[in-house]
């Protein structure tokens, strides 16, 4: 009787195992279902605070290292959080939060910074744990040569800038030139277009030298550029690029009051029409460039 008791006890203890084990499996499979769908979980950032002109376009000298680069340890972004839905339905539209947060971010540049070589360099941030839709700002530095000083300009050279700003108001086409001085010496850039007026650059007796890198283009039968000269002095004229073009019987370049030196070794004088391209009383020396006319290229 004692042995059939066991039996049963121990069928019994098996059943409900078995029991036990079955009932625990629907739990399980119920549990692993409430995992919230792919694309529903996670954090996105979807906008980033912009980091400002000073900080996005930096300015390193030759020499210097890349401890010298304002690198940002964080960007200040909106993050999309998505949020765990009350339904089991498949096609269920998840639901979101949004937030602004530090994020930490690393910088990676290209090309590779170099301290000791001209160039620009691009430094983009690099972002781990999120996904990113927003467009992340970027970094430009500029390693650029040392800071050039200039000389206090001379009297002369500042008579020509000014007259350089009074032409730029007056010449009737379309542009401007800008002139800027060392000393006394007068760098004069920039573009002038269908021109209705001569460029007359003019002084008393004293030292200039004139550093043309410009384009000058006149509509009409006149000369492009006039240099004069009063009484004794040191007058040089040297043009290292940019234009020098009118399309007349008479000629493009003229100095005919006074005795300017003039030194072509860049660009191109040309008179697209009958006359000269250069009538000067003092020497032209050409090296470089191009003098071009339909009647020679100088008298």
């Amino acid at each position: 009787m004692l042995k059939q008791n066991t039996f049963f006890r121990r069928l019994l203890a098996i059943s409900l195992a078995v029991i036990m084990t079955m009932s625990a499996a629907p739990m399980t499979a119920f549990a692993e279902d409430t995992t919230p769908p792919i694309g529903v979980s996670g954090e996105e950032i979807i906008a980033v605070a912009p980091l400002g002109e000073e900080t996005e376009k930096q300015a390193v000298v030759v020499g210097g290292s890349i401890d010298e680069v304002y690198l940002p340890a964080t960007l200040t972004a909106t993050i999309q959080i998505a949020t765990d839905t009350d339904t089991q339905e498949e096609e269920a539209e998840p639901s979101f939060t949004t937030e602004e947060k530090e994020i930490p971010v690393t910088w990676d540049c290209s090309p590779s910074f170099d301290g000791n070589q001209t160039g620009v360099y691009t430094f983009m941030p690099a972002v781990n744990g999120y996904t990113v839709s927003a467009e992340l700002p970027q970094i430009t530095v500029d390693v650029i040569q040392g800071i050039q000083t200039y000389a206090e300009p001379t009297a002369a050279a500042n008579s020509i800038i000014s007259q350089i700003n009074s032409y730029n108001t007056s010449h009737g086409g379309t542009g401007s030139l800008m002139a800027t001085a060392d000393g006394d010496t007068v760098t004069i850039t920039g573009s002038i277009t269908g021109a209705t007026s001569t460029l007359i650059l003019e002084l008393t007796a004293t030292t200039v030298n004139v550093i043309w890198n410009a384009t000058l283009k006149t509509n009409g039968d006149f000369s492009a550029l006039q240099l004069r000269q009063w009484h004794s002095g040191s007058m040089v004229f040297q043009m290292t690029g940019g234009e020098i073009v009118t399309n007349n019987t008479d000629v493009a370049f003229r100095n005919t009051v006074g005795r300017w030196t003039i030194r072509i070794q860049g660009g191109e004088v040309r008179n697209e029409g009958a006359g000269d391209a250069i009538r000067a009383n003092g020497n032209v020396y050409v090296s470089g460039g191009k003098v071009m006319a339909g009647q020679g290229p100088c008298h």
